[in-house]
């Protein structure tokens, strides 16, 4: 097993607890790929290493985002603000994203 592949999903768990945006360029150059590699994070994130680390992670962060779901929809979670419900799932679902390849944003361009 690849131990930079699995030291670059590691940084990026890192920061994504920490409520920080993973650059993933920096983090991959920091971890002793090439700077041609770094330029496409997609060459380290797909590989099977660094997948197995974050696929363990996702899916905690699945659960907690299904039970935090839950939670709102069953209104346990009363002394709670909607902003911080809506926060909460907010942050859980891009997260999620962020971290199996989904999208965080939906981007439409136009040509004129």
């Amino acid at each position: 097993m690849s131990e930079a592949g699995r030291a670059v999903a590691l940084e990026v768990i890192e920061h994504v607890r920490k409520g920080e945006r993973p650059v993933l360029g920096k983090i991959i150059k920091k971890h002793g790929y090439t700077k041609s590699i770094s330029l496409h994070p997609g060459k380290v994130t797909k590989t099977k290493d660094y997948q197995a680390v974050i696929s363990d992670f996702v899916k905690a962060l699945d659960e907690k985002r299904k039970r935090a779901i839950s939670h709102i929809n069953e209104g346990k979670l009363k002394k709670s603000s909607a902003r911080d419900l809506a926060y909460i799932t907010d942050t859980l679902t891009k997260n999620h994203q962020l971290l199996s390849g989904g999208h965080t944003e939906d981007v439409k361009f136009t040509w004129e």
